[in-house]
This record gives C-alpha cells, sequence and structure tokens, in this order.
C-alpha cells in the first residue's frame, strides 16, 4: 500500500473507479486538465438522456433517447426509436433495449440479437425480453435504431435503453425510459403514468418480510403532525363485519393493529417502519375525524387505540391511512400531496376490542418506490446526531418529490428546497442518500449555500474547486456511510488534494470508520465531524479542518494522517 496514492478499506464511495457527478447542485464554471488522469475522462462533455434536466446529476459519455410513436392497448402495436451518442471515442458500447413482461418485440432493432432476463421487481415481475446490440463509436456519432413492439397484457409498464461502456462506471452508461399505462382498450391507455397521492391499502402478498436488526443506538423517529390529509376517499366496507376481536382495552375504548409492508426492486420483502399511521372515524362525508396517530416500528408494526364513541351515540366506523411522512421528512407528488394508502373500513366496532387489519401493502406496485425512497432517507436519520437535522436552529421538513414516470432528477434544488427523484432513483438507495446530504447542508447553513464554482461536469478523481470538493465530498461521505457500502476501492490516479471531492470524501470517511489502515489512526465516529459541521458554515474542507481546531476537536498528527491516507496533507509527520 502506498500512501498518498493507493488506499484499501472497508467501505467508499459509490463505485470502484473514478465516478462522475454532475450539475448536482446546477454549480457553474469549467473543469481544468490535469494530466495524471486519463484524458478520456477529462474529456467527456458529459451530457443527460432523454427528458432528464441539464441540472442532473445523472450524466454521461453516452446519450440515450427512447421514444414510443404511441400509446398501446392490448394486443396493439407501437414503433420504438433509439438513439445513443457518444461525446467521445468508445470501443464495444453495448446497447440494451428491455421490455418488461407485459411487452414483446414484434420486430426488433436490426442487428440486434434477442434475449430474456428473470426479473423479481414487483414493478416488471416475470420475464423481460430483450435486444442488445454491441458497437464501436467515434467521437460525436449518432446512432439510430428502431424496433416494433406489441402490448400483451395490461398495466403499467416501464421500458429501458441503456448504452454502456462499463455498467459500473456511471458516466460510462447513459439510460433512458420510456412510461406506459396499457388498458384492455385504447381509451385506457395512455403514455406515462397516473400519479395517485393516496392509493388503496390491501392485504400484503409479498413473502415473510426480511425484517433488519435494529441499528445500534437507534434514536427516536420524528412523528409527524396531526392533520387532516389533503386527500381522503371513501373507505370500501370490509367484507367481515366485526366479531368483537380479543378483549385487550377497557370498555369505551378499542384499537387497531397490523404491519405496513413493501417489495424493493430486488423483489425483497420489507416492513414500512417509522411511516404515520392514522386511525380515522368514516361519518359518511367529508367530516370524518381522525381518531389516533402514531408510527409504525422497526417490523412495521402499529397500534393504535381511541375512544369508542361516535357523535351519534354508535360505535366507531374505522378505517387506517399509512403516510409517507415525518416531521423530518415526507414523500410527494408533483403537486406537493404526501404520498399513502388507505383501508377498507370496519364498521360498529365492538368496545374492548383490537381489531387487527392484518399485514398491509400499498395496492398499486409502482408506488413501492416510495418506500424505498422512504427508508433509505430514514437510513440517513438513523446515522446522523441529535433529534433533528440542524441541532442549531430549525428543522426543515426533506420533501421530495416524485412520481411514478418522473424525468426530473437526480438532483437537490436549494431555490425550491426540493430533492427531485426520476422514477427508479429509488432502486439507487446512494443517490437518494447524497441528495438528501445536500439538502440537510443547506438546512444547517441556514440556505445560504458555500461560494462553489462546480463544474457543469464534476468528477470524483479530479481536482474541480475547494468549494465543490466540500460540498460534493460531504454528501459522498454521508451517503455512504448511510446505506453502509462496504467494498475494495483503488484511487490510484485520483488528484491529490483538498480541490477533489473524492479525497474529501475519503477523509471524512476514515476520520468516520473504526477501521485503521496505512497513516489511518482514528476512528471518531460521526459526532467530531457533526460537531463542527452544526457549529461552523465551513465553505471548504480546509476551512472545516481550521473550525475543527477552534471547536475543540481533534485535528492532531493521527487525524491528520486520515486526511494523508487520502492525499489530502496539512501537514502530517510521518
Amino acid at each position: 500500500m502506498t500512501s498518498m496514492d493507493v488506499r484499501y478499506r472497508p467501505a467508499t464511495v459509490i463505485c470502484a473507479v473514478a465516478l462522475v457527478v454532475t450539475g448536482g447542485l446546477g454549480g457553474l464554471g469549467a473543469t481544468t486538465a490535469h494530466a495524471a488522469t486519463p484524458p478520456d475522462i477529462r474529456g467527456c462533455h458529459l451530457t443527460p438522456s432523454g427528458a432528464i434536466p441539464d441540472r442532473s446529476d445523472r450524466r454521461s459519455c453516452l446519450q440515450v433517447t427512447a421514444k414510443l410513436s404511441g400509446a398501446v392497448a392490448v394486443h396493439q402495436r407501437a414503433t420504438l426509436d433509439i438513439t445513443v451518442r457518444a461525446a467521445v471515442a468508445r470501443d464495444d458500447v453495448s446497447i440494451t433495449a428491455d421490455l418488461p413482461p407485459n411487452l414483446r418485440w414484434v420486430t426488433p432493432p436490426s442487428g440486434a440479437t434477442t434475449g430474456t432476463r428473470v426479473s423479481m421487481d414487483p414493478r416488471a415481475k416475470g420475464t423481460h425480453h430483450l435486444a442488445r446490440s454491441s458497437r464501436s463509436m467515434t467521437a460525436g456519432q449518432t446512432l439510430h435504431y428502431q424496433g416494433l413492439v406489441e402490448a400483451v397484457a395490461p398495466g403499467t409498464a416501464e421500458i429501458t435503453v441503456t448504452a454502456s461502456k462499463n455498467p459500473s462506471v456511471e458516466r460510462e452508461t447513459g439510460a433512458d425510459a420510456v412510461f406506459l399505462t396499457i388498458g384492455e382498450s385504447p381509451e385506457s391507455s395512455r403514455l406515462g403514468i397516473r400519479t395517485t397521492a393516496m392509493t388503496t391499502a390491501v392485504p400484503y402478498t409479498g413473502p415473510k418480510p426480511d425484517i433488519p436488526p435494529s441499528p445500534a443506538g437507534t434514536k427516536a423517529m420524528p412523528v409527524r403532525a396531526t392533520a387532516r390529509p389533503a386527500t381522503q376517499v371513501t373507505p370500501p366496507v370490509s367484507a367481515e363485519a366485526d366479531a368483537g376481536g380479543a378483549a385487550a382495552v377497557t370498555a369505551g375504548t378499542a384499537c387497531a393493529t397490523g404491519t405496513w409492508n413493501y417489495v424493493d426492486s430486488a423483489g425483497k420483502s420489507r416492513p414500512g417502519a417509522s411511516w404515520t399511521v392514522e386511525v380515522w372515524d368514516d361519518d359518511g362525508g367529508p367530516g370524518n375525524d381522525l381518531l389516533a396517530t402514531g408510527q409504525t416500528g422497526e417490523k412495521g408494526e402499529y397500534k393504535l387505540c381511541f375512544t369508542n364513541s361516535d357523535e351519534d351515540g354508535t360505535r366507531q366506523d374505522i378505517y387506517v391511512m399509512f403516510l409517507a411522512s415525518t416531521d423530518a421528512w415526507r414523500i410527494q407528488d408533483p403537486n406537493g400531496v404526501t404520498y399513502g394508502a388507505q383501508s377498507v373500513m370496519i364498521s360498529n366496532v365492538t368496545d374492548g376490542s383490537t381489531k387487527d387489519f392484518g399485514a398491509m401493502q400499498q395496492g398499486d406496485s409502482a408506488y413501492f418506490r416510495v418506500g424505498e425512497a422512504f427508508k433509505t432517507i430514514r437510513d440517513v436519520w438513523i446515522i446522523t446526531p441529535g433529534d433533528c437535522w440542524d441541532l442549531r436552529g430549525t428543522c426543515d421538513v426533506i420533501r421530495v418529490k416524485w412520481d411514478p414516470s418522473s424525468a426530473d432528477g437526480t438532483y437537490y434544488a436549494p431555490d425550491d428546497n426540493l430533492l427531485h427523484l426520476r422514477a427508479a432513483d429509488p432502486d439507487t438507495p446512494y443517490l437518494v442518500a447524497h441528495e438528501t446530504a445536500h439538502a440537510i447542508m443547506d438546512d444547517v447553513y441556514d440556505h445560504s449555500w458555500p461560494s462553489t464554482a462546480c463544474p457543469e461536469t464534476h468528477y470524483r478523481s479530479v481536482a474541480s474547486e475547494p468549494g465543490c470538493a466540500w460540498v460534493e465530498g460531504f454528501a459522498e461521505w454521508l451517503g455512504d456511510i448511510s446505506i453502509g457500502d462496504t467494498r475494495l476501492e483503488n484511487t490510484s490516479g485520483w488528484d491529490n488534494g483538498d480541490s477533489t471531492e473524492g479525497r474529501v470524501a475519503g477523509s471524512l470517511y476514515d476520520l468516520w470508520d473504526s477501521a485503521n489502515d496505512g497513516t489511518d489512526r482514528v476512528g471518531e465516529g460521526i459526532d467530531g465531524i457533526w460537531k463542527t459541521f452544526q457549529d461552523y458554515n465551513s465553505g471548504t474542507f480546509s476551512a472545516f479542518w481550521k473550525n475543527r481546531r477552534s471547536g475543540g476537536v481533534n485535528v492532531g498528527n493521527d487525524a491528520l494522517g486520515a486526511l494523508y491516507q487520502n492525499a489530502i496533507d496539512y501537514g502530517y509527520k510521518p
């Protein structure tokens, strides 16, 4: 192992080689050439694919655009047009068009070979139909493909097209998606997926949920303030009459219990922990009464009790609502309405009973991604100290804007204080955690961003500007440790110094982690980093280090060694 160049450690930022992150905060400026990094890494003018906005973090040397000629009903056909453009020369570019199980190829793109893959993703579970080709491309070259597809079953569909030189490196993979709703008739078919903030809660259909162990030192979860949801529907009445349930509470009261669950993109069952749960009394109109509110536990479980007497002297007619919201974060549709689901109603609940609504999930699997995004932000919440994102001022609610066919992402926007996610972003926890870290910094800094000059295309491995390296390096570090990412990283060839965001992220990591390697001889956990982060609005990593000293946090030789291990030398003495 060579200090200042090659490092091996158990957890790090998102990929094993240089990753590009672009436009995460709408930064301006230009990169500067550095001979230490291969020219093709710096020479690529990255562009977003499809309808992804220019400010998105998701850019690549390969740009992909996919379009369908129109909506299709079952047994109807449409033309899929694919365009791939290379910003720089690339050999062996792999181009793949992936049709979900409710679509098939009638005529695949010319020159493509067809194949299949089996997916466990609940949104598209089953056999996917692939069309693949491999091409070498010159700088600026554009390829055009066409294929004919046919709908074979109703439901939502997500066609994905990727062009990749190396799938493990984000800057080497461009992707686009086409979303559609396939109906039994043309009238019920459309391009895109209709957004519904409030869905129906239905019995859970997945395998037994995979309950992770409770994190060490779990802190209290922020409870959503009691408020009438923006959207409710008239709940259907349960087919089962209330049989009284098990006597569990005193006369004149009753309880509701059950669990909340979802299935992630890998087909694994998950508990919906920390969701807000509300028990409502249905009065047959807009004046429904909120009877009790709380949160689901680590296993997605809840039990809420309430007074069981209605205004008209009868007993309560109850239903349960699950909301992707706490006092610290929430997942919202494009209109700002919090996502949730509503159960059936159980009428005339018996005094002293506990009504078990059983294991439930969102009725439309397209909204399982709400659960995935919610969980990732919860993971960030668990690892950060204190009872608020900002321990010295007002605690903002991190609001996530998402919908099932969104192309608006991936970025956090300080101008509207929204975390913008594309449709598939929740499938990749690092993306959500990274942007959440930006939102936390915006809150802690009281919406006064450090003065940065992030290039439109900035790389983890390439020096840019100290402010950019601090803002992005902090988000890379917090995003990584929040999701527990562990992998072997070789940083050979990365630019040195505190203007390189990967070096900043690595320094924070080695200050944080308990593993010693090379010149890293500290393992302070998050508290020292978080204290300085909260007490000072540092604009660069060097300012952060000076502020650590001012705040009485360790800046001795062992701490300097953690930085030196990451090619940042602030005076380390071997």
